[in-house]
């Protein structure tokens, strides 16, 4: 992560409630679907599903709402990228890639807004060109006050996530119990969570907020 001290500002935590009950909407969980089955569309379950889409999102709207959702068992398998083997986690379409985009396109902009400004991987219209643009700026522009750059890289980042601070954290963001008690079940579903990549960078800005605040940096 890639941040100049000078401008970095660090947001105080807003809270947000009746998120709960817009993930559960029928119209969230079609595009949720939409969504979801993008570069998806020779999946067998896809097709299963486009063949009467309204009866499945029900399925999972009841599921919700009556807190009887369970994150399905992970398929486990190992992929070579060409520089190193990783080890992949992967859940069924229906109900979970469904539910977890359900998840995200609500909670996403809370979750962008308690980020710092200079939070980039993963975030939409930022990006690591944008960290780049940024560093160089004061690199160049204010070389007086541009005195730390920090590189860190965490081995199996995702396995290594602390979950009761993951969930204190969502806990404080979300006065919503019922979407926390969402989170949660999926968080501990396995010890690797599968939330995709805004939880890994939640936790992450947890650590560069520590570090601007008991460290004294800036």
């Amino acid at each position: 992560m890639l941040t100049e001290i000078r401008n970095c500002n660090i947001p105080k935590m807003k809270r947000y409630d009746h998120l709960f009950e817009k993930i559960c909407d029928i119209e969230n969980l079609r595009k949720a679907h939409k969504n979801a089955k993008k570069g998806k569309g020779w999946y067998k379950e896809v097709q299963e599903i486009d063949k009467d889409p309204d009866k499945y999102l029900e399925q999972i709207q009841e599921m919700l709402i009556n807190h009887i959702y369970r994150t399905s068992e992970y398929e486990v398998f190992y992929k070579d990228d060409g520089r190193k083997k990783r080890k992949i986690y992967k859940l069924p379409y229906f109900p979970d890639r469904i539910c977890q985009w359900a998840i995200l396109q609500v909670i996403e902009p809370c979750i962008i807004n308690n980020l710092t400004t200079d939070t980039y991987s993963a975030i939409p219209d930022r990006g690591i060109h944008k960290a780049l643009h940024k560093m160089q700026d004061a690199m160049w522009n204010h070389p007086e006050e541009c005195k730390y750059c920090l590189k860190l890289d965490a081995r199996h980042y995702y396995q290594s996530i602390n979950h009761d601070l993951l969930k204190e954290k969502y806990s404080r963001m979300f006065n919503d119990s019922e979407l926390v008690w969402l989170l949660t079940e999926i968080i501990d579903s396995i010890q690797t969570a599968d939330i995709e990549d805004l939880t890994a960078i939640i936790y992450h800005s947890i650590q560069e907020i520590f570090i601007f605040h008991h460290l004294t940096i800036g």
